[in-house]
């Protein structure tokens, strides 16, 4: 009888053994997601404390016991989610996620700039309306979602949270200068205002959920090309830590597919250079679909797709797919001077075109008479402004730009991003002509962009070019970073991506403490 209810005994203790192991094995499965939903309820008590605060004038105790219980939480779900993985794809998850929502969550709605006329075009597409009118360039939305550009704080928003969605009410937007945007880059933030409309969610909170929408796009780019690029692992990880990055995908902005599918094609060249060893049917299908992908962001980021030409001077590849790279870079040229041909059918009308006399024709006609002084004017804007593009690549100005960084803060970060290429071991680097291949597709786009606002923003004739900020130059900023890395020379820490994330984890928790003061 005695060995029966031994026995008995132990057969329960394995059955328990056995349950808790399932248990801590689909928790382990989940904690991205778990942490995910816990950043949102942390994001939303804090959101709910600060409006309290605003209205009563008073500390709510409860709601702040909730959310020290909740960051709990998420410390826990942090260092739970790199102790069972310490791969660098898996610390850029753990790290990344809360930040993400905070940004998402206290960036004042239509305080991303331009995300009130990225809206206004995701929502349209979202209506199947995927070109916008050519003759009264005007696109229609909802009432409601135009009345949010009158909304200044968090208990503005706050108020309207609880209003009944109505879609059906439209109002006409006039001249909309992301109608000249490519559809693709609003696929997240269309398909979620899509299935809001469809479920009549509160158009505030449609806003919202098509920002977060755009980060989860993120979240997945970055993880995977953490996981695939072959070297330069750290200095990615701090590219994708930037404020100005974070700021931008959590947003409705057409920046955050731009800023996605531009490192998931440089990161997939690397790859197949690399780490691949055929070049098969799939890769070749991946390779063209990214490459279409970036045809069809600004057209003034096409020539990344260049960088391809690595491969076709890539001895491992046969001559049929050389041919094939050749062909789809060819076919990224075509769609992308195709796509700006046709976007010249809308007429620019904006307020500041109009009343400055800007004249894109006139302008070109300038340069055209004085090609020396337009060399001197690009070298002198460089000059001039370059230290402010580069602090605003980073993230010194956030908001509409009125959110200013403190500039240590920048300089620190700055650092963090020179330094990164040399905090970890290499097996793979580029070699000279790779680099300076590189190095000519960076500046050859920097060129672009201070050219094609010096087109259609600056007054005929300027010596300084206006309208450039430092978030444009996010899509090529990696080229250069990965040129620095250098092939096992290097300086080793143990676990330096933890540090680094740990890092820049920081400097954005001050960021967003900033976005809070500004906005309460």
């Amino acid at each position: 009888m005695e060995d029966f209810k031994r026995k008995e005994l132990c057969s329960l203790k394995k059955d328990e053994k056995v349950c808790s192991t399932k248990i801590f094995k689909c928790f382990e499965k989940f904690s991205f997601i778990l942490e995910f939903l816990a950043s949102i309820l942390l994001s939303t008590l804090i959101f709910k404390f600060i409006c309290n605060y605003m209205h009563f004038n008073c500390v709510s105790k409860t709601m702040l016991v909730f959310i020290v219980m909740v960051s709990i939480i998420i410390l826990f779900l942090v260092f739970f989610n790199i102790k069972k993985n310490k791969k660098i794809e898996n610390v850029f998850l753990s790290f990344m996620i809360p930040l993400g929502i905070m940004y998402a969550t206290f960036v004042l709605v239509y305080k991303v700039p331009d995300e009130q006329a990225h809206a206004y075009r995701a929502y349209n597409i979202s209506n199947f309306k995927i070109i916008g009118d050519t003759k009264l360039q005007e696109e229609s939305v909802p009432t409601q979602m135009r009345s949010l550009e009158d909304v200044a704080n968090y208990y503005d928003e706050y108020q309207l949270l609880n209003v009944k969605a109505d879609y059906a009410s439209q109002s006409d937007k006039e001249f909309n200068v992301c109608m000249t945007y490519p559809p693709l880059v609003y696929i997240m933030p269309s398909l979620t205002f899509f299935v809001c409309r469809m479920l009549n969610i509160n158009i505030l909170i449609a806003i919202y959920l098509a920002r977060i929408s755009n980060f989860i796009m993120f979240l997945f780019t970055g993880w995977i090309c953490l996981k695939k690029i072959p070297f330069g692992k750290i200095a990615v990880l701090v590219y994708l830590f930037m404020p100005m990055m974070i700021h931008q995908v959590a947003s409705i902005s057409a920046d955050a597919f731009i800023n996605c599918i531009s490192l998931a094609f440089v990161t997939y060249v690397l790859y197949l250079k690399f780490e691949n060893e055929k070049f098969d049917k799939k890769h070749k299908i991946i390779f063209i679909l990214l490459a279409i992908g970036l045809a069809f962001t600004k057209h003034i980021y096409f020539p990344i797709a260049f960088i391809a030409l690595i491969l076709v001077f890539d001895k491992k590849l046969d001559k049929k797919s050389k041919a094939f790279i050749i062909i789809t870079m060819a076919l990224v040229t075509i769609i992308a001077v195709g796509w700006f041909l046709f976007s010249n059918v809308y007429k620019d009308v904006r307020e500041y075109i109009l009343v400055n006399e800007v004249s894109l024709t006139n302008q070109l006609k300038y340069i055209l008479k004085n090609p020396i002084k337009f060399i001197d004017i690009l070298c002198s804007t460089t000059f001039i402004r370059g230290g402010t593009y580069t602090s605003q690549l980073i993230g010194s100005n956030l908001g509409l730009l009125t959110i200013k960084l403190n500039n240590f803060v920048i300089v620190l970060y700055l650092l963090l991003i020179l330094v990164s290429p040399f905090l970890e071991k290499h097996n793979y680097a580029l070699n000279f002509k790779e680099r300076l291949l590189f190095v000519i597709i960076a500046v050859g786009i920097f060129l672009l962009i201070l050219t094609g606002l010096y087109l259609s923003w600056t007054l005929v004739g300027k010596d300084i070019i206006d309208g450039v900020q430092g978030r444009y130059f996010i899509p090529i900023a990696i080229l250069p970073l990965l040129c620095l890395v250098i092939r096992r020379k290097n300086i080793e820490i143990k676990n330096v991506s933890i540090y680094v994330a740990s890092f820049a984890f920081l400097i954005n928790l001050y960021a967003i403490s900033k976005i809070i003061i500004f906005f309460s």
